[in-house]
C-alpha cells in the first residue's frame, strides 16, 4: 500500500559562493532561461502529485514567501523560515517530523536545475521499500562527495576508492531524495546536516536505494555554474522539450512570458541587425541596427529594445542589465550594477 507523498524544497541557504548574483535575492529565487529555479521545482513537484509542499528559508526568506504567494498551485504549500539559526539539510527535516509521520517525503535541494524524473525515483522507492532512496548522477562529477553502489543498494559515501575485490561503481548525489518517515526518526533534532546521518545508518547494515540517471543537471553553486547551466541548456533538449520532468512552457505561461529562441544554425535578419543561434530570449526582442546578438547568449533582461551597434555573444543578461550603444560582450554576466568576467570558460 502506497504512502502518502509529502515534498521538501530546501532553500535555506546563504548563497555565499553565488555573490554578488545574491547580494538581494535568495539563490532559489535566481532566474534560469527567465523562471525563478524554485518555480521550476514546484511544477515538477506538482506534477507528480505529491499532497503538500514544503519550502523553507533564511536568507531574504521574506523575499521567498513572497514568490510561493505569486506562483499558486493547487497544492498545499506551507512556508516554513528558520529563524534565527539556520538548520542544515538534516536539520531542517527533524524540524517538520511532526508534519511527516507515516508518509514519504521527496526532498530536493532549491538551487539544483535538473530534469531529473521523479516520478520514477519516488516510484522506485516505493516499490522496493528501502528505508531512503538517493537520485545519483550515473557518472560522478567532478569535486562532489563520491557515492559508492553495488547489488541495488548504496555502500558508502565519501570514500576514496571501492571496497578491495568488490564491483562497486561511483556516482555523485543528485541532490534529490526520498525519504520514508523511519529514516526522518533518526535524524537528530537541532542543526545537522544528512549525508552523516546515511552513512551511520549505511554503517548499521540499513538498506537506502538508489536511481542513477544521467539527466540535464546543474548545481547553481557558483555563478560560473549558473553561466555554464545556461550555456548547456541552448544546445539540450530542454528548451525543445515539453517533457513535465522539466516544465519550462508552463512555467512561463504562469509567469505570462513569451519567450523567444533560436536554434543552433539558426539566425534571423532584420533591419541591418542579426541574431545567430543558440540564442535565448525571455521576451520578443527589437534590435536597433547594427546589432549583432549570438551565438550563445540567453537574454533575461526587461529590454524590448537593445542599443545600436551591439554586439553580445557567449553571455548571459540579467533582469535589469545596463548596456550602452556599441559595446562589445563576450562571455559576460551582464547585471543592472556589476558584470562578471566567465573568460575563463572559454573553450580552448
Amino acid at each position: 500500500m502506497k504512502r502518502p507523498l509529502k515534498a521538501f524544497i530546501l532553500a535555506a541557504g546563504f548563497g555565499s559562493r553565488l555573490r554578488p548574483l545574491t547580494d538581494d535575492c535568495p539563490k532559489t529565487l535566481l532566474p534560469f532561461l527567465g523562471i525563478p529555479i524554485l518555480y521550476l521545482i514546484l511544477a515538477k513537484l506538482a506534477h507528480v502529485q505529491v499532497d503538500e509542499i514544503f519550502v523553507n528559508g533564511h536568507y531574504l526568506s521574506s523575499r521567498i514567501e513572497s514568490a510561493l504567494h505569486d506562483f499558486s498551485l493547487p497544492i498545499k504549500t506551507t512556508f516554513c523560515p528558520e529563524h534565527p539559526t539556520i538548520l542544515g539539510t538534516g536539520g531542517a527535516i527533524s524540524a517538520l517530523r511532526p508534519h511527516f509521520q507515516n508518509c514519504d517525503v521527496i526532498v530536493i535541494n532549491g538551487d539544483i536545475v535538473s530534469d531529473i524524473d521523479l516520478e520514477k525515483l519516488i516510484h522506485q522507492h516505493q516499490e522496493q521499500g528501502p528505508l531512503a532512496t538517493m537520485g545519483l548522477l550515473r557518472e560522478a562529477a567532478p569535486s562532489k562527495t563520491l557515492i559508492w553502489c553495488e547489488n541495488q543498494q548504496i555502500q558508502s559515501i565519501g570514500a576514496a576508492s571501492p571496497k578491495p575485490g568488490s564491483l562497486e561503481t561511483a556516482h555523485s548525489f543528485a541532490c534529490a531524495h526520498v525519504l520514508s518517515s523511519e529514516f526522518i526518526q533518526e535524524i537528530p533534532d537541532g542543526p545537522c546536516e544528512i549525508i552523516p546521518i546515511y552513512r551511520k545508518l549505511i554503517t548499521q547494515g540499513h538498506k537506502i536505494g538508489f536511481l542513477a540517471t544521467q539527466p540535464f543537471w546543474f548545481d547553481i553553486g557558483s555563478p560560473s555554474a549558473y553561466f555554464e547551466a545556461h550555456m548547456a541548456a541552448l544546445t539540450s533538449q530542454t528548451l525543445s522539450s515539453l517533457s513535465p520532468h522539466f516544465p519550462l512552457a508552463f512555467c512561463w505561461e504562469k509567469i505570462r512570458s513569451s519567450p523567444f529562441h533560436l536554434r543552433e544554425g539558426e539566425s534571423l535578419l532584420d533591419s541591418g541587425s542579426e541574431c545567430i543561434g543558440p540564442l535565448f530570449s525571455s521576451s520578443k526582442l527589437a534590435l536597433a541596427p547594427g546589432c549583432r546578438l549570438g551565438p550563445y547568449v540567453v537574454n533575461m533582461s526587461s529590454h524590448s529594445s537593445l542599443p545600436k551597434k551591439l554586439c553580445i555573444r557567449n553571455s548571459l543578461l540579467l533582469p535589469g542589465a545596463y548596456i550602452e550603444p556599441g559595446e562589445n560582450i563576450d562571455y559576460t554576466i551582464v547585471a543592472r550594477d556589476f558584470r562578471l568576467d566567465m573568460s575563463h570558460l572559454k573553450k580552448i
